[in-house]
């Protein structure tokens, strides 16, 4: 879902969902979802070919966010305790997040048949499932 600071959407006015030229949008390239498929999604608009800032990973997007410079796309588990303490709100509010569970586990394949390699997942599994 799109993020961003209090003080940021103050200074420049809520935006509408097909506002994109007028918003400084911040690309995190590791994100499950991007700006491509939540502007095609909720605004059936195309992502700009620039963005105002790029990150190689999207907590960065996330901290650039809290620093008011633009709106972070970013899940609500990433951006969890900003959201929980104020430092960032949902522009649009939680009925435009894109909905993914997507997580990936990669390992060597001659370590596959490990027990402990085994049991991992079932952990994560179990945790991902008491956090919703």
């Amino acid at each position: 879902m799109p993020l961003a600071r209090a003080a940021f959407l103050r200074a420049r006015g809520r935006p509408r969902v097909g506002q994109r030229a007028d918003m400084p949008l911040m690309q995190g390239k590791a994100g499950v979802v991007q700006w491509a498929g939540w502007l095609k999604t909720f605004a059936g608009l195309r992502a700009p070919e620039r963005f105002a800032l790029r990150f190689g990973r999207a907590q960065r997007s996330l901290d650039a966010a809290v620093q008011a410079l633009g709106v972070a796309l970013a899940g609500a588990t990433s951006a969890a305790r900003q959201l929980a303490v104020g430092r960032l709100l949902a522009v649009f509010g939680m009925d435009k997040a894109v909905t993914r569970e997507a997580h990936f586990l990669v390992c060597p394949p001659g370590h596959s048949r490990r027990r402990t390699v085994q049991a991992f997942p079932a952990w994560i599994h179990a945790e991902a499932a008491a956090s919703r």
